[in-house]
C-alpha cells in the first residue's frame, strides 16, 4: 500500500501514518522490515524532518546513533605548507594512548587498561632480527593497531609515524586499510565503480 499509494481496491490512501505506526509498534515484525517501511515512507513524502524521523525510529525501536561533535586539538608542530591539515585519526590515536578517548563516541574501545611498557620483556619481533644483521634488539612495548575501512590516505599514514615518535616510543602505532587513497583514487571511488585492482583480480581468477 505504501509503495503504490493506494489500497488493494485502488482507493488513494490519504494518511499513511495511520497504517504504518501499528506496524512499527508490532514487536513481531523484524527490525529490517520496519526500516524498509520507514524508507518507503520517506520516499513517498519526498523527505521528512529530523523530528519525524526520530519519532519513527523510536516507534520501531531501531534508534539512531548521533555523531557527537568532537573538539579538535590545536596543533603547533612545524610542518610543510601543503601538510598543515592534521587528520582526525591522529587525535584518536593520541586519546587512546592517553586514555582520554570519548566513550560516548567510541563505546567499543571502552574498558582500556593502563599498559606500562616492560623494558625487560622480549619483543616478538626480536626473533626476526636475523633479517637485519648488525641491528640491536627491537623495542618492546604496547602497540596500537588502527585499521580504516574504505581506504587510508598518506596524511593518515604519517600520523601513525608521528604519534610513535612523539610519545617517546613507549607506544608503537600501526595503521592499515583495504587500500591507499590518492586524489585520483578518491575520485574513482566516488564513481561507485570497481577498482582497477578488483578487475585485475577478477581476470586473474579465470
Amino acid at each position: 500500500n505504501l509503495a503504490m499509494g493506494t489500497d488493494p481496491e485502488g482507493e488513494r490512501i490519504k494518511d499513511h501514518m495511520r497504517n504504518i505506526v501499528p506496524l512499527l509498534l508490532d514487536t513481531v515484525i523484524d527490525i529490517n522490515d520496519k526500516l524498509r517501511i520507514i524508507m518507503l515512507y520517506i520516499l513517498h513524502k519526498n523527505g521528512i524532518t529530523e523530528e519525524n524521523l526520530d519519532k519513527l525510529l523510536n516507534q520501531s525501536r531501531a534508534g539512531r546513533r548521533r555523531n557527537i561533535p568532537q573538539p579538535r586539538k590545536e596543533r603547533t608542530e612545524t610542518t610543510y605548507t601543503n601538510s598543515r591539515w592534521t587528520p582526525y585519526v591522529k587525535d584518536i590515536m593520541e586519546d587512546i594512548i592517553d586514555e582520554r578517548l570519548d566513550q560516548r563516541q567510541f563505546p567499543s574501545v571502552g574498558g582500556q587498561r593502563s599498559i606500562v611498557p616492560n623494558n625487560s620483556a622480549t619483543s616478538s619481533r626480536e626473533f626476526g632480527k636475523w633479517m637485519y644483521p648488525g641491528r640491536g634488539a627491537v623495542r618492546s612495548g604496547p602497540r596500537l593497531i588502527v585499521f580504516i575501512l574504505g581506504g587510508v590516505c598518506y596524511s593518515e599514514l604519517r600520523c601513525a609515524y608521528e604519534v610513535t615518535q612523539n610519545n617517546n616510543r613507549k607506544w608503537e602505532v600501526f595503521i592499515g586499510s583495504d587500500h591507499t587513497i590518492t586524489p585520483t583514487q578518491f575520485l574513482s571511488d566516488l564513481t561507485m565503480g570497481p577498482r582497477q585492482d578488483d578487475d585485475q583480480q577478477k581476470y586473474s581468477n579465470h
